[in-house]
């Protein structure tokens, strides 16, 4: 084996690279100066042992859904999720025997703008799993009369799917409120309200949905 020492190679121009036509061994030296250009490592040459630990930027270089088993959501954006509420009392909107949804003209939040304060409605953004959450309260509008029974619906597209309801046996409320909760799987497109169905009592005529005491929650559920 031949030793060649010089203090400086060169190309015989004095320009462009200097190609070696084998592997150079340079176990055990230091090299300065700019070795490898980025430009030429190849993308399947970085692997996780050539990453120095806390040194990755998850904000700048993680992109599309991150798996839930790896602590994401499977999403490649935040879950969806709104609260709308009613404000003040209504009038005597409820007939009895007679539907009627919920006028939820205020919002807490809507990150995906999905809740129309007009329709009442809660359009949902994107496929998927959601949990909903509807609480309504009502009241007799007028003089003493009592109902006996109270029925609190979520409607998807136009239907009752579940409901929470209070039967009285014959001991009639002036006052009653009602929970009602879901979870399944919704297509883009469908729509959620809450509406309320009050019977006939004791001298009932209307009632009126109850201010701060209506509410409806959607969230997006994920890694389910």
């Amino acid at each position: 084996m031949s030793t060649i020492k010089v203090d400086t190679i060169a190309t015989r121009t004095g320009s462009g690279n200097i190609t070696f036509s084998n592997n150079v061994d340079l176990t055990g030296r230091t090299v300065t100066g700019e070795v490898v250009q980025t430009a030429n490592i190849a993308s399947s040459a970085v692997t996780n042992a050539k990453i120095a630990n806390s040194t990755l930027d998850l904000t700048a270089k993680v992109t599309g859904a991150l798996p839930v088993a790896n602590g994401g959501t499977a999403l490649a954006r935040a879950p969806h999720y709104c609260s709308a509420y009613l404000a003040s009392n209504t009038g005597g909107i409820i007939s009895v025997n007679s539907t009627t949804i919920c006028p939820m003209a205020h919002e807490y939040v809507d990150n995906a703008n999905g809740y129309n304060t007009g329709t009442y409605r809660y359009v949902i953004p994107s496929a998927g799993k959601y949990m909903v959450i509807g609480k309504q309260m009502v009241t007799h509008n007028s003089g003493s009369g009592q109902s006996n029974q109270f029925h609190f619906y979520i409607f998807v597209n136009g239907s009752a799917v579940v409901e929470a309801q209070k039967d009285g046996n014959g001991n009639y409320d002036w006052q009653q409120h009602g929970t009602a909760v879901t979870t399944r799987t919704f297509a883009q497109g469908d729509y959620i309200q809450l509406a309320t169905r009050v019977s006939t009592g004791s001298g009932t005529t209307n009632y009126r949905f109850t201010g701060s005491n209506c509410q409806l929650t959607v969230i997006e559920l994920f890694g389910v």
